[in-house]
C-alpha cells in the first residue's frame, strides 16, 4: 500500500468515525476515492471525496463535503514544481461541482495535504508565498466556504501514522510565517500534544532552522 493510499484510509476512519458531542444527531456518509470530474474538456480526479450527510430535526438535510489532493514526497519529486502542484489543486476546486453529475453541498472543504518528509517540508519551504496566496483565493463559485473569505482552501501537513490529528498549516494567528525558522517558531507557540506539529518541527530541525 502507498503512503497516499494509506493516509486515504486513515482520513476516511477519522471523517467517518461516529460525532461523541453529536451522539443525539444522524449521520451518514459517501466516500469516494479518485472521485473523478469533468466539465466540457475539464478532466481531473480528486484523490478523496467525502460527503458527510447529516438530517436535521426541522427536516432539513445538510451535506458537508471534503475534498482531498494528496502529495507524497514521490508525488513532489515527479511534478514539474509547485505551480503544477498548484494547477491542478486549483482546477479541482474550479470545476468539481461545474460536472452535472456532482450534486452541490451545503459546505464544503478543499485541503492539498502534504505527507510529512523532509523533501516535502523542504518544497513547502521553498514555495511558501505561492502555497499561501493559494488560500487565499476563492475558485468555487457554487459552494459557500466552509471558512470565511480568507481561507477557502487549506493547505497542510499531516503526519497520520497515528491516526489524523490537527493539520499543520502554512499560517499562524501568532507570528508572521515566512520561512522554515517562523514556521517553527509558530508551531512551537501553538504547543500541545499534537503528532503533526511535532513531526514537522523535528523535521525542520533536521533540515537545520
Amino acid at each position: 500500500m502507498s503512503k497516499e493510499d494509506k493516509m486515504t484510509e486513515t482520513l476516511i476512519d477519522w471523517a467517518t468515525e461516529p460525532h461523541p458531542e453529536s451522539s443525539d444527531r444522524e449521520f451518514s456518509y459517501e466516500v469516494e476515492p479518485e472521485a473523478h470530474y469533468n466539465y466540457y474538456g475539464d478532466r481531473g480526479v480528486a484523490d478523496l471525496y467525502i460527503r458527510e450527510i447529516e438530517d436535521m430535526d426541522d427536516g432539513r438535510t445538510f451535506y458537508y463535503d471534503k475534498l482531498y489532493e494528496i502529495k507524497s514526497e514521490s508525488a513532489v519529486r515527479s511534478a514539474t514544481g509547485a505551480n503544477e502542484i498548484m494547477r491542478q489543486f486549483n482546477k479541482m476546486r474550479k470545476y468539481f461541482y461545474k460536472d452535472e453529475s456532482r450534486s452541490v453541498p451545503t459546505e464544503v472543504h478543499f485541503e492539498l495535504l502534504f505527507l510529512p518528509t523532509e523533501a516535502t517540508i523542504e518544497h513547502l519551504i521553498e514555495n511558501m508565498t505561492l502555497y499561501q496566496n493559494c488560500q487565499k483565493s476563492k475558485l468555487c463559485e457554487e459552494v459557500p466556504s466552509a471558512y470565511d473569505d480568507t481561507a477557502p482552501a487549506i493547505v497542510t501537513v499531516r503526519d497520520g501514522s497515528e491516526g489524523i490529528s490537527q493539520p499543520v498549516r502554512l499560517t499562524s494567528p501568532y507570528v508572521e510565517v515566512e520561512d522554515g525558522t517562523s514556521w517553527k517558531s509558530a508551531l512551537k507557540e501553538i504547543g500541545g500534544d499534537n503528532s503533526s506539529h511535532q513531526t514537522v518541527i523535528n523535521l525542520l530541525e533536521n533540515l537545520g532552522y
